[in-house]
């Protein structure tokens, strides 16, 4: 089972990725092609990760994610000419997932006992293999 993160609390994360990614690109203006490139497949496929959310409201956040995480894991494999591409959205979307888990850990936790909290670390660990 995986755990369960409320939309308005993940979209309004990614949101704020999206947006801390273009601010990098504005600082950085002094980007190469392949930088500027990477950065603008990172925002693209953060926009992507909204879409499922949104595109399947009756999965749970984590769930929709991890589905944009496999699409661009298939496509990796599909074209050599564009895989570069699909590397960096699938990269970009397993930092969402990853943080995202990381913080429904976090804020789950809360009044758990230490023993309870190594007990539900693995249980997650597992649940990504």
């Amino acid at each position: 089972m995986t755990p369960t993160i409320k939309r308005k609390e993940a979209i309004k994360f990614i949101k704020n990725y999206i947006q801390f990614t273009q601010s990098e690109m504005q600082l950085h203006r002094l980007m190469t092609e392949d930088e500027f490139a990477q950065h603008s497949y990172t925002v693209w496929a953060s926009k992507e990760c909204l879409r499922y959310i949104n595109r399947y409201p009756t999965l749970d956040v984590l769930d929709a994610v991890a589905s944009f995480v496999e699409t661009m894991d298939s496509y990796c494999l599909k074209n050599e000419a564009n895989n570069w591409m699909f590397s960096v959205a699938y990269d970009a979307a397993m930092n969402i997932y990853d943080q995202l888990l990381w913080f429904y850990e976090l804020n789950d936790w809360k009044g758990k006992s230490d023993g309870q909290q190594l007990e539900d670390s693995k249980c997650r660990r597992s649940l990504r293999s």
